[in-house]
């Protein structure tokens, strides 16, 4: 906080750079409480959605009327929002950019990321970072992204070697692992499945029978397509291995207690369609 407002977090999908914002928070929260100290709490948007006049605001040429763009408002409300306004305390606010970092926006808050700590609209209007704000991004790569923007932010890369990747490095060789594991040992507490987003609890024989399917032959799988296909639209190891599950979670619907021969039916099945 008294180097950086301005934080990248760049990897591939699915290694885990949105969990790292959100257990920051929560940790930043748990913490604060304790102390007595501010909340805290982030706005997400994806700025490749949408078009620059969209994200910062336009001026009707008809009416001479300014209308503010997605970012631009939620700017206004994250200022409103770290001050302390009716003798409420102020809470911090990260105001994270989720997607592609492109030339036609990210030059544009150049001001923003420096020692000005300035949003510069096209209505005149200059709009001041508060000490409680950040500005955070979250791209894959900076391939378009200037010098002097990379210059003045604070950027943690985070390798699919870690997580979520085919290749892994040193004795850590199938950083897929976890992401699958997660899913296929998913556990209910409260009536809820854990992790969030799971539609069943597998029995724990025929999560085992999966689970070491997935270890046998996935990398073959990935060294097949990597080698011998022409992909169109590369995919990271684990999306493949999630879409699998949820092919499989699917059809056990229906045969939730499937025999051996049956659990390496369902395999193949869905992993020929998540990888093919």
């Amino acid at each position: 906080k008294l180097v950086r407002h301005g934080l990248m977090v760049v990897g591939p999908d699915g290694v885990g750079k949105t969990m790292i914002y959100h257990m920051i928070l929560k940790s930043l929260c748990d913490v604060d409480e304790k102390l007595g100290g501010m909340k805290h709490s982030e706005m997400r948007m994806n700025p490749k959605a949408i078009t620059a006049p969209q994200m910062f605001g336009k001026l009707d040429a008809g009416t001479g009327d300014w209308h503010d763009g997605i970012f631009s408002s939620l700017w206004r409300q994250a200022v409103a929002k770290t001050r302390r306004q009716d003798g409420k305390k102020p809470i911090s606010v990260w105001l994270v950019c989720d997607g592609p970092v492109d030339a036609i926006w990210i030059e544009n808050l150049n001001t923003v990321l420096d020692d000005n700590k300035l949003l510069t609209l096209a209505s005149g209007d200059r709009l001041n970072m508060t000490d409680n704000m950040k500005v955070c991004f979250e791209p894959e790569n900076l391939n378009n992204a200037s010098p002097a923007t990379v210059s003045r932010a604070g950027i943690v890369y985070v390798s699919d070697a870690e997580l979520a990747g085919a290749l892994g490095r040193g004795d850590y060789k199938q950083p897929w692992i976890p992401v699958i594991k997660s899913k296929l040992y998913a556990t209910r507490l409260d009536e809820k499945i854990i992790p969030a987003g799971c539609p069943l609890v597998m029995a724990k024989e025929t999560a085992d029978q999966f689970m070491g399917l997935f270890e046998k032959h996935t990398d073959a799988c990935v060294k097949f397509c990597t080698k011998q296909c022409s992909i169109l639209m590369p995919t990271m190891c684990a999306h493949n291995l999630i879409n699998a599950y949820f092919l499989i979670a699917a059809m056990l619907e229906s045969e939730p207690s499937p025999s051996k021969t049956l659990v390496d039916q369902l395999f193949w099945f869905p992993l020929s369609w998540s990888f093919g």
